[in-house]
């Protein structure tokens, strides 16, 4: 297997961002034999759950199985297993009435997929990549903040301070300093409209009302969709079944530039003015119980010609490459394959000279699927929101149980018939390894002996530097130095 092997040449890899993708990439990298260090502007604590249910990192995130196999494939399936919760049953509701549209069975197409879908805390993921991070020798600094990119030939160092790498990850976000290096200024934005406001509710609260234990409690149903006139609701276990979590997609009519791209930010539900009128009951009942949402806006952020700067030694990763919707369901999915392709791909290198050509290989190999996200996650909410009418009807026909044709769903190809799944599908069955595999097979050869070591050229000078702001005094500061 490629994840067997072990990079001839160790490289001096930093990372942008200690989030999950940066975390992800860092471990990646550094199992493929690279001395990997980590970046993160933040102390961390924000993220982490560790002894403290109440923690900052208290979103859920879908792990898909596309994502859980590789969570497994690097040892972290027991203690992905220990803190998240399996979903084996999605239902789906009309969002003003609560009637039934229609259920998935997904956990009868696991052995299919793979793997299953998992709903697990941010925190709790968080701290299992942390760990395993640390365990295989990242260095990870906080309270570093990262100012700008440089090529080395000129310094831009307000407070005299590099780091120096022969390959950067950017994997800051969605407001990522590094993509500004690759794409320029920062580009305008436009928003869209929408908020996602999420809570967190614990099951012992559900447990106690009778009217809102039904809502969770009357099947075995562990992810639940409200279709609403205008909006869209999910709720999910996470934390072994312990907590539920609850986004909301809702639209805004004023302008919303007042809320940020963050999950820090809390108001009262009331702030929001939602038309009690279009939401069923029960669901209205367990909203407005709540006393404060998190909020984040939805924007459009114009895409990069590429992820890679002209240097082909700083590269973009997860939301940083392409920045996803608040509600989107894969983000964290994606992230993690970028990262497991990185590891595979750096694994093979045998030359500090390769790293260009490995590099336009990731991105040759993430590229069009990543730039996917978007559109697909926009056309998902827009189905799941649509307002009263001939489509809405059209779309929960194609959801109602049984399925209209007369078949269970016992079959995939039924499943995916509808627009609402065929892209869930695509995400679930897709292997990232398998994708380097495919790529390495037909292109590995030629990368290995057109490398300008081989044929006798001068290699591309590696070798980037970062100016950054450190107010951290832990391990790993070594790296940095004064001009």
């Amino acid at each position: 297997m490629l994840d067997d092997l072990s990079s001839a040449v160790a490289l001096d890899i930093v990372v942008v961002g200690g989030g999950i993708a940066g975390l992800a990439s860092a471990y990646a990298l550094q199992q493929a034999g690279h001395n990997v260090r980590v970046l993160e502007k933040t102390d961390g604590r924000q993220r982490i759950t560790r002894n403290d249910d109440r923690g900052k990192g208290t979103g859920g995130i879908r792990s898909p199985p596309n994502m859980t196999r590789i969570l497994d494939r690097w040892g972290m399936g027991q203690r992905l297993g220990d803190v998240a919760y399996k979903c084996g049953v999605v239902t789906l509701y009309e969002g003003c009435t609560g009637k039934l549209v229609g259920k998935i069975p997904l956990e009868q197409f696991a052995p299919q997929f793979g793997a299953d879908l998992m709903f697990v805390q941010h925190g709790d993921l968080y701290e299992i990549l942390y760990d395993f991070a640390i365990q295989a020798g990242v260095k990870v600094l906080f309270n570093t903040n990262v100012t700008g990119v440089d090529s080395g030939d000129v310094l831009v160092l307000d407070n005299k301070q590099r780091v120096d790498a022969d390959v950067i990850i950017g994997a800051d976000g969605p407001r990522s300093i590094v993509r500004r290096d690759i794409g320029g200024d920062e580009p305008e934005r436009s928003q869209t409209g929408y908020l996602t406001l999420t809570l967190t509710v614990p099951t012992a609260t559900l447990d106690a009302d009778d009217e809102l234990r039904c809502i969770w409690r009357d099947d075995d149903s562990q992810y639940r969709f409200w279709f609403g006139d205008g909006y869209c609701m999910h709720l999910a276990s996470f934390r072994s079944g312990s907590q539920v979590s609850g986004t909301l997609v809702y639209p805004i009519d004023d302008n919303a530039s007042s809320y940020n791209e963050g999950w820090s930010e809390s108001y009262p539900l009331s702030h929001f003015k939602p038309d009690w009128e279009k939401f069923e009951p029960r669901l209205r009942k367990l909203l407005q119980q709540q006393e404060r949402v998190t909020a984040t806006v939805h924007f459009d952020n114009p895409d990069l010609e590429s992820t890679l700067c002209d240097r082909s030694h700083v590269v973009l990763v997860g939301e940083a490459a392409y920045p996803a919707l608040p509600s989107g369901q894969y983000k964290a999915a994606y992230a993690i394959e970028d990262a497991l392709t990185l590891g595979l791909l750096f694994a093979r290198i045998t030359d500090r000279a390769q790293v260009p050509q490995v590099l336009c290989a990731y991105e040759e190999i993430r590229g069009t699927r990543s730039a996917s996200i978007v559109p697909r996650e926009k056309e998902k909410r827009r189905l799941l929101s649509l307002p009263h009418g001939p489509e809405q009807e059209q779309r929960d026909t194609m959801w109602k149980h049984p399925h209209p044709s007369g078949e269970k769903w016992v079959d995939l190809d039924i499943v995916a018939s509808s627009r609402l799944s065929s892209h869930d599908i695509e995400v679930y069955m897709y292997d990232a390894a398998d994708a380097v595999q495919d790529w390495w097979s037909t292109w590995g050869g030629l990368l290995d002996r057109h490398s300008p070591t081989k044929t006798g050229e001068k290699g591309p000078q590696s070798g980037v530097v970062i100016s950054v702001s450190c107010d951290s005094k832990e391990d790993g500061c070594s790296f940095i130095r004064e001009e």
